[in-house]
């Protein structure tokens, strides 16, 4: 990648496909999991699916398993047997872009995901914000199997507001 000011570039192996997942969150309840291919020097974005609309999903990482699943976490309004629920985890099919509500977080809204590259684990940045007595935000885990999400390290509710979260390798 070559970033300046006025420009930016990628450089990808044009005979291989180099995907890459875009969440668009439309508004409170409409989320959309499109791929891009950086490979294709005409490509452009595309939707996996037909997606059911609905979600208020606002972080997404991949499966560091199953090639076939992207992980999903609800911001506040997740839609659940039509009700709009807080903090809830989902599966998406990468191919066939059907999203799986897999249960609540233990959180009220979780804003971004990220899988660590060496033990596999699944972080997110994590908010409790329906108790304005119990308000907390910071980094958490979130058990893969289970799904629910034990705090890790809490900072400051009013002054940080996390939207992205990612690890390096070392």
């Amino acid at each position: 990648v070559n970033n300046t000011k006025s420009q930016l570039a990628f450089s990808v192996v044009p005979s291989k496909s180099c995907l890459v997942y875009t969440m668009s969150d439309i508004d409170d309840i409409n989320s959309f999991v499109s791929t891009f291919d950086l490979s294709s020097p005409k490509g452009k974005l595309k939707p996996i699916a037909d997606q059911p609309g609905g979600q208020d999903i606002e972080g997404l990482a991949v499966h560091p398993s199953n090639s076939d699943l992207l992980f999903g976490v609800a911001g506040d309004k997740a839609d659940v047997g039509g009700q709009k629920l807080p903090g809830y985890f989902y599966l998406i099919n990468r191919k066939a872009g059907e999203v799986v509500v897999a249960g609540p977080t233990g959180f009220d809204l979780i804003m971004t995901l990220a899988v660590n590259p060496v033990d596999k684990t699944l972080w997110g940045w994590g908010k409790q914000t329906l108790k304005p007595d119990s308000r907390w935000n910071g980094l958490i885990i979130i058990d893969q199997e289970t799904h629910q999400a034990t705090p890790i390290k809490q900072f400051d509710y009013h002054k940080y507001d996390m939207a992205g979260l990612t690890w390096s390798k070392d």
